[in-house]
């Protein structure tokens, strides 16, 4: 019954999905700009989570990685920072 619920589970991710800039809806370049300010951007991808599609912004900065999650309408929803001295 555990192994049936997990695989339930697992079927549930989202699929991310690597994206060019240009693929970036016209409400999330506006957030994209600001938080990306003195960062360097490494990359952009989009998801559906929970029926909502969400684009994401995959940072450089100072030395740690900071994705930046935002909606259709360029909403920031998530920010995850990770620190480079935490493994």
């Amino acid at each position: 019954m555990l192994v049936a619920g997990l695989s339930a589970l697992s079927g549930v991710q989202a699929q991310e999905k690597k994206i060019k800039r240009e693929e970036l809806l016209p409400p999330s370049r506006k957030p994209v700009a600001e938080q990306s300010a003195g960062a360097t951007i490494r990359g952009f991808s989009t998801e559906v989570e929970q029926g909502k599609r969400l684009y994401e912004v995959e940072l450089t900065v100072n030395g740690h990685t900071k994705d930046i999650s935002m909606d259709e309408q360029g909403s920031v929803v998530e920010v995850e920072e990770k620190s480079p001295w935490v493994h």
